[in-house]
């Protein structure tokens, strides 16, 4: 039933993804500090670790209620899943990352007044 058509077009679409997390991590470590790069990288291990332990369980649950009921609720994990990155969304979000009010220095004005010359 599986032509290597389908084969191949799924590993197209599978490889495209392969480098997306070295990349998000990539942009994230520019744009802390260089000291607080190994926090950043604790907390991003952290919370991949506690997603994973939250996820697979509800996945499989939701998997296995599934498979039983049959019919539409075969996509039930995707649904959970859905749910479950549109949390993460709105909390992320509601942190109000990068919000910090930084004061407009218009032409001619500068930051720092040691700059200025008289």
């Amino acid at each position: 039933m599986t032509s290597p058509a389908y084969v191949v077009s799924a590993l197209i679409v599978s490889s495209l993804g392969t480098g997306y997390y070295s990349a998000i991590r990539s942009f994230v470590t520019s744009l802390v500090e260089k000291d607080e790069i190994g926090l950043l990288y604790s907390v991003i291990g952290m919370i991949d670790s506690v997603g994973t332990l939250v996820a697979t369980p509800l996945v499989t649950i939701a998997f296995s209620f599934g498979v039983r009921r049959g019919g539409l609720l075969m996509g039930l994990p995707f649904f959970v899943v859905g749910a479950l990155f549109a949390i993460c969304g709105v909390v992320t979000w509601s942190l109000g990352v990068g919000k910090e009010e930084k004061e407009d220095v218009g032409v001619g004005e500068y930051e720092d007044d040691t700059l200025q010359s008289s």
